[in-house]
């Protein structure tokens, strides 16, 4: 999206704290870095910026931006309003403070850029990434919530049609969001590395349940 599919636009990428927005932001760079040179035509050295909160291609007018949070209600309010952008990266969003006020202030902005980036033919979109948190914070709760109402991904979507797709994403999704997880062993790994993961995490299953086996647990479970 970044390098070759959008024009003139800025896309946001959120977390828990400013420290591991920026972390995104250089491991993105690093993955630009690690591209062949044909790749990388648009970019240019002496007029693209790049530092720790910020990557722009200046030939394409493109955008990346670092976002951080709202330390309390006010401030998560006055961010949340700040973002009218297409593109937004919500990542650690069950960690994110006040992350329901910071989520509402922004959602009408933001459905407003979607709507005019769909409008020119731009790419858009709401990604929100995130380990759960415990459902006794108010955050884990909302995050937890906003999965709950999704439509569940299924790779039988990917032989559908675009109207296929979306008639179904309406019909079941309260929120038009599609959940995806994945787990170790849909990413390859098996029962001798979750093994192996329970006694490096020196057997806290707490941490294990969390981290490892995306269970939304209550602190006193």
């Amino acid at each position: 999206v970044f390098l070759f599919t959008a024009t003139n636009f800025t896309m946001v990428f959120s977390n828990k704290q400013l420290e591991d927005s920026r972390l995104n932001i250089k491991r993105f760079k690093s993955i630009v870095e690690s591209l062949p040179s044909y790749l990388k035509l648009h970019m240019d050295t002496k007029k693209d910026t790049d530092n720790i909160d910020l990557v722009r291609i200046d030939s394409l007018n493109n955008t990346i931006r670092s976002l951080s949070t709202g330390k309390d209600k006010a401030s998560a309010d006055k961010l949340g309003r700040g973002l009218n952008i297409p593109i937004l990266w919500l990542d650690e969003f069950a960690f994110l403070n006040n992350n329901e006020i910071t989520y509402k202030a922004a959602r009408p902005a933001l459905t407003k850029a979607s709507e005019a980036a769909k409008q020119s033919g731009q790419p858009y979109g709401i990604t929100i990434t995130t380990t759960p948190n415990n459902l006794d914070e108010p955050e884990g709760m909302f995050c937890y919530k906003m999965i709950e109402k999704a439509a569940k991904f299924n790779e039988d979507w990917y032989d559908w049609d675009d109207k296929k797709l979306f008639d179904f994403i309406d019909k079941n999704s309260g929120n038009n969001y599609v959940s995806v997880k994945y787990m170790y062993y849909d990413l390859g790994e098996d029962e001798n590395w979750l093994k192996r993961q329970i006694k490096d995490l020196e057997g806290d299953m707490m941490t294990v349940k969390r981290e490892i086996l995306l269970e939304w647990t209550f602190a006193s479970s």
